[in-house]
């Protein structure tokens, strides 16, 4: 896989097209809240 960066943990989870919305959440909260939580662990 090219885009590789020493370090850095990737994985890939695949969700059905039909569930998509459960994971992301109304407004995209889900998406948001682990935006900041990783923003706090690298500041």
């Amino acid at each position: 896989m090219t885009g590789q960066v020493a370090g850095v943990e990737h994985f890939v989870i695949k969700v059905a097209n039909n569930k998509v919305g459960l994971i992301i959440c109304k407004g995209g909260e889900t998406i948001k809240i682990c935006k900041k939580r990783l923003e706090r662990v690298f500041m």
